[in-house]
């Protein structure tokens, strides 16, 4: 769930979990962000739409803050910023302020 495009771009990704490439689920989704929640990350950017935050939601409630890149077919949900510059400003500003 974004390994190759993350090492396409030259990062060295952690890989979290095991999926089958091309066929997750909702499950998938879950569990990455429960394995993000035990790693103590400090943010998770997701893309996708209302069911991707809703199953984020239900696995990590509002422990860990959550921006969403607007790319499903439905986007209604607060957690979202209003196009993929937006989130990447808001993911900066937070990163920035957590960090230095």
């Amino acid at each position: 769930m974004g390994e190759d495009e993350a090492i396409s771009v030259s990062f060295s990704p952690l890989v979290i979990g095991n999926i089958t490439p091309g066929k997750t689920i909702a499950e998938d989704t879950k569990q990455a962000a429960k394995e993000m929640k035990k790693l103590k990350v400090d943010l998770i950017v997701f893309c996708g739409g209302d069911g991707t935050a809703c199953d984020i939601y239900e696995a990590i409630g509002d422990s860990i803050p959550v921006i969403g890149v607007p790319t499903g077919v439905k986007m209604h949900s607060v957690v979202f910023a209003v196009n993929p510059k937006a989130a990447a400003e808001v993911a900066i500003k937070f990163l920035t302020e957590v960090f230095l």
